[in-house]
């Protein structure tokens, strides 16, 4: 097993290479996951994937505790408005969503290490039309680390 490190936002994004984005039911990423990769590769990114889960519980924890501290009841719901007055013409950013705001973003960027098998580049050497800027940032790191074979 190998060691990467990337931001929480990073690894969030790298979830959605991996498995895909649909909006409306229309696929608008498909997934690394869903090209004709070999079972073994879809295994190890799928490894991947699991490492995400304590991450987005993480970040739901933090979401619900930043609801509790900043947030206020409306038509019986929390929420942390983005402007105070805004029902009134004047909009005056809210301070407690600039703190709830930047207490996300402090999370996003944090660095954790991911766990992965090594592979090899030519494993994905598939033709569409997708980019995966993240996965891409993965292999490039795992060059660096000599971890990736041509």
């Amino acid at each position: 097993m190998r060691q990467i490190e990337l931001t929480i936002s990073e690894l969030f994004a790298l979830e959605s290479e991996l498995l895909g984005v649909t909006y409306q039911g229309n696929i608008v990423l498909k997934g690394l996951l869903q090209q004709e990769l070999s079972y073994v590769q879809k295994f190890r990114l799928e490894d991947i994937v699991n490492q995400v889960k304590p991450q987005r519980d993480r970040l739901n924890r933090l979401h619900e505790e930043l609801l509790t501290i900043y947030g206020e009841e409306e038509n019986g719901q929390v929420v942390i408005r983005e402007f105070l007055n805004a029902d009134e013409g004047e909009k005056a950013i809210n301070p407690a969503f600039v703190k709830a705001n930047e207490a996300l973003k402090s999370f996003l960027d944090m660095e954790v290490t991911i766990q992965l098998h090594a592979f090899r580049e030519s494993d994905f050497s598939f033709t569409g039309t997708e980019y995966y800027p993240v996965f891409n940032k993965l292999i490039r790191k795992l060059k660096e680390q000599s971890l990736v074979a041509a």
